[in-house]
């Protein structure tokens, strides 16, 4: 899962990273504009990496001046002075609720999304679609919940058959096979 996240996150958040020396110019990241904002119900994210999209992100958000503001005009001046853009979109998004927000930022088309929050991403359609959680009956606890399997070869993913055993639950049956009393 490191190695995944290692590598999904490297291009948009560890370009300062990528090149070493001394003589090396260190640039402002991505996560200086791609974050999430809060709204009047919850969280939402949105990528507006070119001028024109920026542009679209303001209107959608009733803050036009923005995109006419030299220190957010071009996207070099929005990485530059991303700690000072951050909170006025923050006080943008949260005029809205994020379905209200996402809505008139997909109107406009920009990519974007509600941030679903740890409790409810089961009941998450994407989530439901892609079957990424599964729920299975154990002796021992009931009904559990958790991630399915990602491997999928072709149409099938690796079936859960239980969950992981208990500490010592099979020491007599290892201890068997390799010909040794058990405890």
């Amino acid at each position: 899962m490191l190695d995944a996240a290692v590598s999904f996150l490297w291009p948009d958040v560890m370009q300062d990273c990528t090149y070493l020396g001394d003589d090396v110019k260190r640039g402002p990241s991505l996560l200086g504009i791609v974050r999430i904002h809060p709204t009047q119900d919850g969280w939402v994210t949105m990528l507006a990496l070119t001028d024109d999209d920026f542009a679209a992100v303001c209107r959608a958000l009733g803050r036009d001046e923005l995109a006419r503001d030299p220190a957010f005009r071009t996207s070099r001046e929005r990485l530059t002075h991303a700690d000072g853009l951050a909170p006025l979109l923050d006080d943008a998004t949260r005029a809205f609720t994020t379905e209200e927000a996402c809505a008139r930022l997909e109107k406009e088309g920009i990519a974007c999304g509600g941030v679903v929050p740890p409790e409810h991403v089961h009941a998450d359609p994407q989530v439901i679609a892609n079957e990424a959680v599964a729920e299975c009956a154990d002796a021992r606890f009931g009904a559990v919940r958790m991630a399915a399997p990602v491997a999928r070869f072709g149409d099938s993913r690796a079936p859960i058959e239980r969950l992981a055993p208990l500490l010592g639950e099979h020491t007599d049956e290892i201890l068997s096979e390799l010909g040794l009393a058990p405890r």
